[in-house]
């Protein structure tokens, strides 16, 4: 072999070596999952248990993942960029517990998060792990029945079952506003509105902080497009709860279907800060911008929209909308 070919032979192997050695950095790189475990407690601290919602919220805003603790209260986020984070665990009946971190100086982090009922009410865990806040004095039958209520809303599926358990609740221990509650959404969260106001309505007078109380109640009455009645519940639920995605999306469509366009905007934005993945808020600020005559930004809204949920019920409506902003745009400028 001439000294050329060699040369050129050297210079190619240490090519394909450096390449590979590169290649080799980068799938380092990926198998180093940035996370965060979490590990909720009870205020007596023990480990709470299933069902407690919580979040990852960038420093940017909004909610980049979220989930369900498993029963031994304990929840994983993995994949994350870096950048400072609040981890946050929100329950019925509990006051939010929060804790930040910095993950642009570290891979992992183990957040304690320690859940405090709201007026002291006593902590129960149920045998099958699910947490709740239970008044140490409520009949066991009332307890078990809560719990198989609560099981059903968490699961997200044939809410309506839900009923028969929370209605027992009741009927067995009338004082306990968090059962009321949960009734009003599991008859509003399968279209029976008219039955979900006067539960709704009970929580709220049995506990009036009990924010979601009000978030749910608003929303009944958008449905029922009793405007003025839903606006009044969604300020007192966006009082109690400003970080609600809910209630600050409800708040902004009660004040839109009242031609307000101008004060919905502020509680669209807040809705997008919480969601920013959400498709319908996204319809919603785009909406207050077609009545602001801002086509441009209604426009964008619409496409983010479509972009997100490209298959969901508004998406029909929508495209129709963004086919016509195009259309008059076009139009403009001949």
């Amino acid at each position: 072999m001439g000294a050329p070919m060699k040369r050129q032979l050297c210079i190619l192997l240490a090519l394909l070596l450096t390449s590979t050695f590169a290649l080799c950095q980068a799938r380092a790189k990926e198998t180093v999952m940035t996370q965060i475990r979490v590990q909720v407690f009870l205020s007596n601290g023990s480990p709470a248990g299933e069902g407690i919602q919580v979040q990852l919220l960038p420093s940017a805003g909004g909610v980049s993942q979220e989930g369900l603790t498993d029963k031994q209260g304990k929840y994983v986020f993995i994949g994350l960029s870096p950048s400072r984070y609040t981890v946050r665990a929100h329950m019925v009946g509990f006051m939010d517990a929060t804790q930040d971190f910095d993950m642009s100086v570290m891979s992992s982090a183990f957040a304690t998060l320690t859940m405090r009922a709201v007026g002291g009410a006593a902590a129960n865990v149920a045998p099958t792990g699910i947490i709740s806040v239970l008044p140490a004095d409520m009949p066991e039958a009332a307890k078990t029945e809560f719990n198989a209520g609560y099981t059903i809303i968490t699961s997200g599926k044939d809410l309506g079952k839900a009923v028969p358990h929370f209605k027992k609740v009741t009927e067995t221990y009338p004082k306990y506003a968090p059962a009321y509650m949960l009734l009003g959404t599991a008859y509003a969260e399968s279209g029976k509105d008219s039955d979900a106001i006067a539960p709704l309505t009970k929580a709220i007078e049995l506990d009036p902080k009990l924010g979601d109380s009000y978030t749910v109640l608003g929303k009944v009455y958008n449905q029922q497009k009793k405007y003025p009645e839903a606006e009044q519940n969604l300020n007192q639920a966006v009082a109690l709860t400003p970080t609600s995605y809910d209630a600050q999306y409800e708040l902004g469509r009660a004040l839109l279907f009242q031609q307000k366009a101008t004060d919905a905007q502020p509680h669209a934005e807040a809705a997008l800060k919480a969601n920013p993945n959400s498709a319908p808020a996204h319809v919603l600020m785009g909406n207050i911008m077609l009545r602001e005559r801002n086509a441009e930004g209604a426009l964008k809204e619409y496409q983010d929209a479509l972009r997100l949920d490209p298959k969901g019920p508004m998406a029909p409506q929508t495209k129709d909308m963004v086919d016509k902003i195009q259309n008059a745009l076009k139009s403009a400028k001949k």
